[in-house]
């Protein structure tokens, strides 16, 4: 979605598609998810991804802190994600590299998991043919739509990206975590939002980037880059709380409240 974007001439969308898929995956996601069911999650499975979803947060502050997030940075954002990927699959394919309580929460996730219907090589590989025609195609109206809408309302390409077209490209994400929250697998729920942010800050600016090279308006410095360092660190307690995470129907409403506050003041702000 972000690359479409910024091939259109409209960076502004692919940058707050970014920011805002981002904050929508704390505020709406999770919020939705424990709504639904309160989550509870052992700590130990996610101390190597947490750092990692720091440092991209960082990261993407300080690429666009000059105003622009150029093609060499968005190299480098899309290695560290390659980097991130191999490193964790590594973790888990070798025995004895993972901490005891992290092989068992996973070993637990995989028995949790429905089984896959097999299906031949040539099936798989039409149905991944057709997935990428339709996902294309699918990116390109709804940008057309979004970057008309924002026209005729007045408000700013990246005021419409982080709000419209991030929670349509994070209703996957809203349909996995409610999903698994519903079923008790409470650390798929919580992996899921982890797990696409660290994409959205690594692979999708950064592929958006070597596309084309992104302007950055500092006024978003104000507000919008501020809230996604904040919902970052509301994820804090995963690896830092003794006893389980838990993430009540409380919490959640106030994080759905905080995520439409979040799109309404983004839009009336219209950067």
């Amino acid at each position: 979605m972000s690359a479409v974007a910024t091939l259109r001439g409209v960076p502004g969308v692919a940058l707050g598609n970014v920011v805002g898929s981002n904050i929508a995956n704390v505020a709406l996601v999770l919020g939705l998810a424990a709504v639904i069911l309160p989550v509870t999650v052992e700590r130990g499975i996610f101390r190597r991804d947490m750092p990692v979803l720091f440092a991209a947060t960082a990261a993407v502050l300080l690429v666009g802190a000059d105003g622009t997030v150029n093609r060499p940075e968005g190299a480098l954002l899309f290695a560290a994600l390659i980097g991130f990927v191999v490193i964790a699959y590594r973790a888990q394919e070798i025995p004895g590299q993972q901490a005891p309580e992290e092989a068992a929460a996973i070993e637990q996730l995989e028995a949790e998991l429905p089984p896959v219907p097999a299906l031949s090589v040539p099936v798989e590989a039409l149905l991944l043919a057709a997935g990428v025609v339709m996902l294309s195609g699918g990116a390109q109206l709804f940008v057309v739509g979004a970057t008309d809408i924002a026209s005729q309302a007045g408000v700013g390409e990246f005021a419409i990206g982080a709000t419209l077209v991030a929670t349509g490209t994070s209703l996957p994400e809203v349909a996995t975590s409610a999903v698994a929250a519903a079923r008790r697998m409470d650390d798929i729920a919580v992996a899921n939002v982890i797990g696409s942010n660290i994409f959205n800050a690594l692979g999708v600016l950064g592929f958006a980037a070597l596309a084309s090279p992104l302007g950055v308006d500092r006024a978003i410095y104000a507000f919008e880059m501020p809230v996604l360092v904040i919902t970052a660190l509301l994820l804090i307690p995963l690896i830092t709380l003794r006893r389980p995470f838990h993430l009540g129907r409380l919490e959640g409403s106030v994080l759905l409240a905080s995520f439409v506050a979040f799109s309404a003041i983004t839009l009336a702000r219209g950067a």
